[in-house]
């Protein structure tokens, strides 16, 4: 087994010898110095010694990602898919079935680890095939949770506290990506926090922005390139360090977009094509990305033992340099990269609310009647602008407050729940709103 360490500074190229495979399936986490705790391939789960850490086995999973468990030192929580037998109208295939996490404490075993609980399930639906991410809450301390619903538009959040992973919400937003078969798909969010994107080999890049105090999309865009070749093998995505571009590979290409362009998908700029060195009879994919802490982003390629590198992915279009079959490592590869959250993301400059306005607020925010009809009633102490957000994550109606008493027609809006945002000169405070006739 291939071992990387990447610092800001150094790369070290390492072997570890042990039967364990990492077939399209890797994580790993370190302590904050960079040394190895633990790592799995969905399999097993191993020790820094490269022993199954105790009660570390487990069925065969998918879509591994491991988070510290907020307010619970040393502790971790590795959330999975498990592949099982799938009974839709495509009998015979082996599809995700649920989402599970176990609870690993570091503490244990002179620092070995041990498993606490393991497969402890959290949802259960047909999901895609390793496409679940992770980003900071808005306060920089609990998690959301991205699954993706298989072969539909929606995605489930979830949220990890310090209680434990739970279900938030289903949102159904943008485009439905095409039933993807083989695992030849990605999803990351940027660093930042504010966008989330996914592909897979039959589809171009899906963007979305994200609210990581809702935990919900907030926009969809779809970006498109004019290509003859995009939907080859292999595709994948990753962003730059300081968030401002996506890189989505194909393949045999590779192309950048830029997050703060006016048309984004009219930013496409090709920065790589495949170059015609060969291992046997074999030409060098891009693979799968991964953002490192140097600031560069490698791909596998292929299977072969080889991987390219973006050296300045910070940089705009003709000046990003791309150096291909970089890196020799002393193990072929089996098509996986470790799936890294970003740990270092810290908390929103405003502090998301974390109670309700009636709580945080008393009396000086009411928001009625709830369910509501034709009119919601908003009373206000000062000034503020009330919002609603449909679960789509858009802002569907937007009223200024000028009154300790407002009445905001909602007559034309359909029955459902929506999220109610008001802000004001303390802050934004937001609140959940049933419309039922």
């Amino acid at each position: 087994m291939n071992q990387l360490i990447i610092r800001e500074d150094t790369v070290i190229i390492d072997t570890v010898f042990n039967t364990t495979t990492m077939k399209h399936n890797a994580v790993s986490v370190c302590d904050s110095l960079g040394n190895l705790l633990f790592y799995s391939n969905g399999l097993r789960i191993m020790n820094k010694d490269n022993q199954i850490m105790e009660n570390g086995d487990n069925p065969t999973v998918r879509s591994a990602l491991i988070l510290p468990f907020p307010d619970h030192p040393n502790q971790y929580v590795m959330t999975y898919e498990t592949i099982e037998d799938f009974s839709g109208p495509f009998t015979g295939l082996r599809r995700p079935l649920g989402l599970y996490y176990c609870i690993i404490d570091m503490n244990a075993n002179g620092g070995l680890g041990r498993v606490l609980e393991k497969d402890i399930r959290v949802l259960e639906d047909t999901l895609g095939v390793g496409i679940i991410q992770a980003v900071k809450h808005g306060n920089g301390k609990d998690w959301w949770i991205v699954a993706p619903e298989y072969a539909t538009n929606c995605s489930y959040m979830l949220l990890l506290d310090e209680s434990g992973m739970s279900l938030k919400r289903k949102q159904c937003i943008g485009d439905t990506m095409r039933i993807e078969w083989s695992g030849l798909c990605q999803s990351v969010f940027s660093p930042d926090g504010r966008r989330y994107a996914k592909i897979n080999y039959l589809e171009q890049a899906f963007l979305y922005d994200y609210d990581r105090c809702l935990g919900l999309f907030t926009s969809f865009e779809r970006l498109e390139v004019t290509d003859d070749v995009i939907n080859k093998p292999g595709i994948s995505v990753a962003f730059s360090s300081n968030s401002r571009y996506l890189y989505t590979a194909n393949g045999v290409e590779i192309f950048q977009f830029d997050m703060e362009a006016s048309d984004i998908g009219a930013s496409a700029y090709k920065i790589a094509h495949i170059d015609s060195f060969m291992v046997g009879n074999q030409i060098l994919w891009f693979a799968f990305q991964c953002l490192a802490p140097n600031k560069k982003i490698y791909i596998v390629a292929g299977t072969y033992g080889y991987m390219h590198t973006i050296e300045n992915p910070d940089t705009a279009g003709q000046y990003v340099s791309v150096t291909q079959h970089s890196i020799l490592l002393p193990r072929p590869l089996n098509g996986a990269i470790p799936n890294f959250a970003n740990y270092n993301l810290g908390s929103l400059p405003d502090p998301c609310p974390t109670v309700s306005i009636e709580e945080s607020l008393g009396a000086s925010i009411k928001v009625y009647p709830n369910p509501a009809g034709l009119v919601v009633k908003v009373e206000i102490k000062d000034r503020g602008v009330f919002g609603l957000i449909d679960l789509q994550g858009r802002e569907i109606l937007s009223r200024v407050l000028t009154e300790e008493k407002t009445d905001v027609p909602v007559g034309s809006l359909g029955e459902g729940v929506y999220i109610y945002r008001i802000k004001t000169d303390k802050g934004d405070y937001y609140g959940k709103l049933v419309i039922q006739r």
